[in-house]
């Protein structure tokens, strides 16, 4: 069994990497990370990814790179086809109308061409509050 996450360098990316990583540890599978950036985003994510996996030592993770010429719709679907995932997870938040569109489109092919399930995983981005 098999779980893919993707793009964990934004916080809804984080908030996916997070649950995915709990999933994998649950069902016993093991995790695919299709990563997006540069050398300074991998840095990142090895840190992140290395205190979560303290919390679940014995999921096995494999680091996948990401494909420049696709879209990490394009990169995500094509590591679940080839990894034969049973499980795909994303992070969403709140976006604007325009954002929507975007989000939309992507979510949809995602949804639509996916070899297997897909979890959306809702990333709450706290906003600074007015002093009283």
């Amino acid at each position: 069994m098999t779980i893919i996450a993707g793009n964990i360098h934004t916080p809804e990316g984080k908030a996916a990497l997070s649950s995915a990583i709990a999933q994998a540890h649950q069902r016993g599978s093991d995790l695919v990370v299709v990563e997006e950036g540069g050398d300074a985003v991998g840095a990142q994510i090895s840190d992140y990814l290395e205190s979560l996996k303290h919390e679940h030592p014995q999921v096995k993770v494999k680091r996948r790179p990401f494909v420049a010429e696709w879209d990490l719709t394009e990169n995500i679907l094509h590591a679940a086809t080839e990894e034969s995932a049973d499980l795909i997870v994303v992070g969403i938040r709140k976006r604007s109308k325009v954002g929507k569109l975007n989000l939309g489109s992507n979510m949809q092919k995602l949804l639509l061409q996916s070899p297997c399930e897909v979890l959306a995983v809702k990333c709450v981005i706290e906003r600074p509050t007015a002093a009283s």
